[in-house]
């Protein structure tokens, strides 16, 4: 590279850490957790007051989180972070929402011989892999195609016997379109009907809402087990929403060993068992 070329490719250089750092001076602030809870008192002020309201509010979480005795024994910073405030924002806006506990075609409870429940489950994945494969064996002919075709749709009929799926998105294809926080939807399944409920891609939302635990202590055969699927967003808010529930103990146990005890433990999400 000659003298002049050198000179050039410094020039540019500099012009492109000039515009990288214009760029980064023109970022978006990250939100301040304050003055978004300031924002929600003056909403929530501003507003009509609903008596019917079951999932507290940013400030009374605030207020339990600081005075519950498990998060003071670990020192755990009382102040809400951005996650968990969206999480409780979300939580309030879907408190009240109903899908009618919809059955999908073939699919009603009565008719389900299985015994397991799994909230946020859908058959649209196994449906999408079983398409594939035959839109392949039109192709493919061969008896090893084939072969393995049969062996899905026997796997995939074991899983539709065994599992029962609950989702509130009607894209996911569930059994059930239902909200496992909703009294009126989950009125269509009988006590005791499961032996073992599953969460899996279920929003910290849902662990907010004050409906679910006694919904899943009826659903639930006694003796049947819960699991939960806890995000790192919901390991802290889960505590004193479930301090009064049958699991208390166990939830606190569990957290203390995964989590607050745990110094190997960063982020991410952890699985706790329940007895019913």
């Amino acid at each position: 590279m000659n003298f002049f070329a050198k000179i050039v490719l410094l020039i540019n250089l500099l012009i492109m850490s000039q515009s990288y750092a214009l760029i980064a001076s023109h970022e978006a602030p990250k939100a301040d957790p304050e003055a978004v809870l300031e924002e929600i008192r003056t909403r929530d002020a501003q507003a009509k007051s609903n008596p019917k309201d079951i999932v507290k509010t940013p400030d009374e979480f605030t207020k339990i989180i600081a005075n519950d005795p498990f998060l003071i024994k670990y020192k755990a910073n009382w102040k809400l972070t951005m996650v968990e405030i969206s999480s409780i924002e979300a939580a309030r806006r879907h408190q009240h929402n109903d899908y009618d506990g919809i059955f999908d075609k073939g699919r009603n409870i009565d008719e389900f011989k299985g015994n397991i429940l799994v909230v946020g489950g859908g058959k649209h994945l196994r449906a999408g892999t079983l398409t594939a494969l035959i839109e392949e064996s039109q192709v493919d002919q061969s008896k090893e195609k084939l072969e393995e075709i049969k062996k899905i749709k026997i796997r995939n009929q074991e899983i539709l016997d065994t599992y029962y799926s609950l989702n509130i998105d009607p894209k996911a294809q569930p059994d059930i379109l239902a909200s496992i926080t909703s009294i009126s939807d989950m009125a269509k399944i009988p006590d005791g009907r499961f032996n073992k409920v599953i969460f899996e891609n279920v929003d910290a939302e849902v662990f907010l809402n004050p409906h679910l635990y006694p919904i899943l202590e009826r659903i639930t055969q006694k003796g049947g087990e819960i699991l939960f699927n806890i995000a790192t967003t919901g390991k802290r808010l889960i505590i004193p929403m479930t301090r009064h529930t049958k699991w208390a103990a166990e939830i606190q146990d569990q957290l203390r060993k995964q989590i607050y005890e745990n110094p190997e433990y960063e982020s991410g999400t952890v699985i706790i068992k329940l007895k019913n």
